[in-house]
C-alpha cells in the first residue's frame, strides 16, 4: 500500500511547488498589469496656428494615485516604527523628518512644473538647459508620454521623434530608415544626403542593405544618430521632436545636417531642437531655457543676450571654451548652400553604385556570396537528426567522468535494491510462518503457523530491521551523490559557457542577437540545472525498479516474458515515432523562442519612439506572430506527450489484462484444481503481483 501511495506523495510534493511557483509569476504579473495606464491628455488647440500649446502644465513619471499609495505605505511604516517604540504622536516637524517624501510629494515627484510652452506651425524652437533640467522630459510630455497632474497640452499635427539615446532596429539600413514606410526613391536618396549619410554607406558591405545589429552595435555613435534622424526625416511628420541630435558628430557633419536638414528640409516644418551647441540657437525663432524642470526665460536669441541672465552666461562660457570655430564650420556650410548646392538623386544614387561595383572589384579573385556581405545576424542551426553520442559524453565529461557516473548508477541499485529485498524477505518471513515449530492443541500435536513460533524468528526480524537503515543510508547516499554530479555538471557547463562568451570576439555580438544570449543562460541553462537532473534520475530510478520487478516476476512465471517481450518490442516502436516528433518539436520551440526575446527587448527599448510615430500595431502585430510560431511548437509538444501517453496507458491496460489472466491461473492453482505441487504460494504471488503494477505505474 506504501508502495502504492508514494507517487501519489511526490505529485503532492511537485504541486505545491508548482503552487508556490505559480502564485510568485502571478503576483510579478500583478504588478505589471496593475500599472496605471497613461490617461491621453492631449487635445487640438483652438487657435490652428498653433502646433503645441502647453498651458500651465505641470507632469511627472507617475501618476498621483502611485506617489499616494507609496506614500501612505511609507506612512504605514513610519506609524508602525512608531507604535514600536511606543510613541503614539509626534510633532509636524518630526512627520517631516520621518517621511520627508510626504512633505515635497509635489515639489520633488514632478519632473516639469508651471510649464507655459507654445509653438507656433512651421517654426524653429530651441531648448537648451544644463544637464537633467528637464528638456527630455518636455519633448515627452509633448508626445504624451508623461502623466499630467495638472494644466492643458494642445497640439496639432502628426509627430516625429528622435531620441537622445538613438534606437536602431536590428533590420538593414533601409528599413531602419523606412520604418514601415514606403520606398520613394527621391524621397529616399535626398534624406540620406541631408543626414550626410552617403559616405557611410558607400563603406557598408552591402550599402543600404547592409543587416545592423541590435542597438546599432555596428555602427558609430554618430552613425546611429544620423540613422535615427534619417527615419525622421523620412516620415515626413507635420511636428518634429529633436533631442540633442548632433551631440554625436563632428562640426562640420553637425552643420551640414543643421543647415541641409534641418533649416532646409524641415523649413516648413515644426521643430523643436534640443541642444547643448549654442551656435545653432541663434537660428531658432524662439529658445527656451529650462531649469530644474521649469522654463526660467525664453524669447529669441537677442532678446536673451540682452538680458544677460542665465542664457547669456551660458553662451559666452560655451564661447570662451569652443572659441569660434564651430560657428565658422557653421557659416562655411552655410555659405555653401547659399551658393546653391543642391541635391541630385540620380547622380548620388549613380556614385553609390560605383563605389559598391569599385568596392566588389577590390575582393580580387576571392567570390563572395551576394547575401552573405548583407547579412549580419547569423540564423541560429537546428540540429538535425538523434542526439550524438558524444554529446552524452560531454556531459558525462562534465559531471565528473565515468567513474562518478558509475558511482551514481551503483547508489541507484543499491537503494532500489534493498528496497526489493526488503519485500521479498518480509514476504519469505511471512511464508516460512511457525517454521518446524509445533503446539499442544486438544492434547495434539499440531505444526504452529504463527510466525512468533518459528525457531529463526530472531533471525528474520534481524534482518528486516536492518534493512530499514539501508534503504535510509542508500537514499541518502543516492541523493547526495546525484546532487554532486549534477551540481557539478551544471556549474562546470554554466562556468565553461560564461568563459566562451567572455572571451568571445566583438563579431560574435554582433552576429548574435541578445535574445539569443538570453535564452542560452536562462532556458538553456534551467534545463540543464533543474529538468536534465529530475528526467535523468526518473530514468535511473525506474529503470533499477522495472528490472528487478521483471526479475521477480519471470522468477515466479517464466511464461510471462513472452508477451513482456511483445509489449516491450510495441512500447519501443512508439517510443522512436514519439522521439523523433518530439525531438524536433522541441528544438523548433527553443529557436522560436529567442527572437521574441530579443523582440520584447527591442520594443521596450524603442517605446517612445514606438509611440511618437505610431507603429504601435505594426509592432505588436510581429509579436504576436512570432508568439504564435512559438506557442505552436508548445502545443504540438503537449499534444505529442498526451498521444504517447494514450499508447502507453494502452499498453498498461494489455498488461493488467495478462496480470489478470495470471491471477485465475493461480487462482485455479490454489483452489486445488491443479496439483499441490504446483501450486503457487500465494505471497509470492502478491509480491509478483504489486511488482507487477508498479510496473504498470511506470
Amino acid at each position: 500500500m506504501m508502495r502504492h501511495m508514494q507517487p501519489l506523495l511526490h505529485l503532492g510534493c511537485e504541486f505545491g511547488l508548482k503552487i508556490c511557483s505559480g502564485r510568485k509569476a502571478v503576483l510579478r504579473l500583478q504588478a505589471i498589469l496593475l500599472l496605471e495606464d497613461i490617461v491621453p491628455y492631449i487635445t487640438r488647440p483652438i487657435d490652428r496656428t498653433q502646433a503645441i500649446c502647453i498651458s500651465v502644465g505641470t507632469f511627472s513619471w507617475d501618476s498621483v494615485a502611485v506617489r499616494r499609495s507609496s506614500a501612505a505605505t511609507e506612512k504605514s511604516d513610519v506609524s508602525a516604527l512608531g507604535a514600536m517604540s511606543g510613541r503614539t504622536t509626534a510633532t509636524d516637524q518630526e512627520k517631516e523628518k520621518l517621511n520627508p517624501y510626504e512633505s515635497s510629494e509635489h515639489q520633488s515627484a514632478n519632473v516639469l512644473t508651471n510649464i507655459s510652452f507654445q509653438v507656433a506651425k512651421g517654426q524653429l524652437i530651441g531648448v537648451c538647459g544644463q544637464v537633467g533640467s528637464g528638456k527630455t522630459a518636455l519633448l515627452l510630455a509633448a508626445l504624451g508620454q508623461l502623466h499630467l497632474s495638472s494644466g492643458r497640452v494642445m497640439r496639432d499635427g502628426s509627430c516625429a521623434y528622435v531620441s537622445q539615446e538613438p534606437w536602431i532596429l536590428n533590420a538593414s539600413l533601409r528599413n531602419n530608415i523606412l520604418f514601415g514606410e514606403s520606398f520613394d526613391s527621391k524621397r529616399y536618396y535626398e534624406t540620406i544626403y541631408r543626414c550626410s549619410l552617403s559616405q557611410d554607406i558607400n563603406m557598408l558591405p552591402g550599402g543600404d542593405e547592409t543587416e545592423i545589429g541590435e542597438r546599432g552595435i555596428n555602427l558609430s555613435g554618430g552613425q546611429k544618430q544620423r540613422v535615427a534622424l534619417a527615419r525622421a526625416l523620412y516620415a515626413n511628420r507635420d511636428i518634429y521632436l529633436l533631442d540633442d541630435p548632433l551631440s554625436a558628430v563632428d562640426a562640420r557633419v553637425g552643420a551640414h545636417i543643421f543647415n541641409r536638414c534641418i533649416l532646409q528640409a524641415l523649413k516648413h516644418k515644426t521643430v523643436i531642437l534640443v541642444t547643448h551647441h549654442v551656435q545653432y540657437l541663434k537660428h531658432c525663432n524662439q529658445v527656451y531655457m529650462m531649469k530644474d524642470g521649469r522654463v526660467c526665460d525664453h524669447g529669441t536669441h537677442e532678446e536673451l543676450m540682452d538680458r544677460e541672465q542665465d542664457y547669456a552666461v551660458m553662451v559666452k562660457t560655451h564661447s570662451s571654451e569652443t572659441g569660434d570655430q564651430s560657428q565658422c564650420v557653421l557659416e562655411e556650410e552655410h555659405l555653401l548652400v547659399g551658393d546653391g548646392e543642391s541635391f541630385d538623386p540620380g547622380h548620388d544614387a549613380a556614385d553609390r553604385e560605383k563605389n559598391r561595383r569599385v568596392s566588389s572589384s577590390s575582393q580580387g579573385s576571392e567570390k563572395l556570396d551576394p547575401r552573405g556581405a548583407e547579412q549580419l545576424t547569423v540564423p541560429e542551426m537546428i540540429q538535425k537528426g538523434s542526439i550524438r553520442f558524444d554529446t552524452y559524453q560531454r556531459y558525462i565529461s562534465a559531471a565528473g567522468g565515468y567513474y562518478m557516473a558509475l558511482l551514481a548508477c551503483l547508489c541507484f541499485l543499491l537503494n532500489v535494491g534493498s528496497t526489493a529485498f526488503s519485500s521479498w524477505w518480509l514476504a519469505s518471513w511471512i511464508r516460512a510462518g511457525g517454521g518446524n515449530a509445533t503446539v499442544f492443541v486438544n492434547n495434539q500435536t499440531m505444526p504452529s503457523h504463527n510466525i512468533n513460533d518459528n525457531p529463526d524468528f530472531p533471525m528474520y526480524q534481524l534482518v528486516y530491521a536492518v534493512t530499514i537503515p539501508v534503504i535510509l543510508g542508500t537514499s541518502l547516499l543516492r541523493g547526495l551523490t546525484f546532487t554532486k554530479v549534477t551540481l557539478r555538471a551544471s556549474s562546470y557547463l554554466h562556468n565553461k559557457l560564461f568563459k566562451k562568451m567572455m572571451h568571445s570576439p566583438m563579431h560574435f555580438f554582433e552576429t548574435t542577437p541578445t535574445g539569443r544570449m538570453q535564452n542560452i543562460f536562462s532556458r538553456d541553462m534551467d534545463e540543464v540545472d533543474v529538468w536534465l537532473p529530475i528526467t535523468v534520475e526518473s530514468i535511473m530510478q525506474n529503470m533499477w525498479i522495472i528490472l528487478f520487478a521483471i526479475l521477480f516476476v519471470c522468477l515466479a512465471f517464466p511464461w510471462f516474458i513472452i508477451p513482456l517481450l511483445v509489449l516491450a518490442a510495441i512500447y519501443y516502436v512508439i517510443s522512436k515515432v514519439f522521439r523523433v516528433s518530439v525531438r524536433d518539436l522541441k528544438r523548433l520551440e527553443n529557436v522560436s523562442r529567442s527572437p521574441i526575446i530579443s523582440w520584447v527587448g527591442t520594443t521596450v527599448q524603442g517605446l517612445s519612439t514606438i509611440h511618437a510615430f505610431g507603429k504601435q500595431s505594426d509592432f505588436m502585430a510581429r509579436f504576436m506572430k512570432m508568439f504564435d510560431e512559438n506557442t505552436t511548437c508548445l502545443y504540438l509538444c503537449c499534444i505529442a506527450m498526451r498521444w504517447l501517453a494514450v499508447r502507453i496507458d494502452t499498453l498498461a491496460g494489455d498488461t493488467s489484462r495478462q496480470q489478470n489472466m495470471s491471477a485465475d491461473d493461480v487462482a485455479n492453482y490454489y483452489f486445488g484444481l491443479h496439483p499441490p505441487s504446483e501450486l503457487l504460494k500465494p505471497l509470492h504471488f502478491g509480491s509478483w503481483f504489486c511488482f507487477l503494477l508498479q510496473m504498470n505505474r511506470l
